[in-house]
C-alpha cells in the first residue's frame, strides 16, 4: 500500500467517503484486481481506527458480492469511451498539421515556381 492512498484515506472530509468506486476513481485505477488487492491493503492499516475499519470492511463485502461486475463493466465502457475520444482528438490535431503542412509545402512549391519564372 502506498502512503498516498493512506493519506487520501485519513483525510476528514465530514462524511465517509472511502469506498472502493471512489478510491478507483480517484487514483484512475484500471486494473480490477490490483485496485482490489491496493483496496484491501488500505483497509488493513492499523492507522484507520478499528471500527471505521470494520464498517469500510462490510461495505466493500457488500460491495464485491453484489455491485462489482456491473461497476468494472460500466467503469470500462468509460474507459474505452475516453481512450477512443483521446484518439479522435489526436487524429483531429495531426490532421490539421498535415493540413498545416501541405499548405506550407504548396506555397513553397508557388515560391519556386515563380523564381523559375523569373
Amino acid at each position: 500500500m502506498t502512503s498516498v492512498y493512506l493519506n487520501w484515506a485519513l483525510e476528514d472530509k465530514g462524511k465517509e467517503r472511502v469506498f472502493f468506486t471512489n478510491f478507483v476513481n480517484h487514483f484512475g485505477l484500471t486494473q480490477r484486481e490490483s485496485a482490489t488487492k491496493s483496496f484491501e491493503d488500505l483497509l488493513q492499516s492499523p492507522r484507520i481506527p478499528q471500527k471505521r475499519r470494520e464498517f469500510l470492511n462490510s461495505e466493500f463485502i457488500k460491495f464485491k458480492t453484489h455491485y462489482a461486475d456491473d461497476f468494472w463493466e460500466k467503469y470500462s465502457l468509460k474507459l474505452d469511451a475516453a481512450r477512443l475520444e483521446l484518439s479522435s482528438k489526436r487524429l483531429k490535431v495531426n490532421s490539421k498539421r498535415t493540413v498545416v503542412e501541405l499548405a506550407s509545402e504548396a506555397q513553397d512549391t508557388v515560391i519556386e515556381m515563380g523564381k523559375a519564372v523569373y
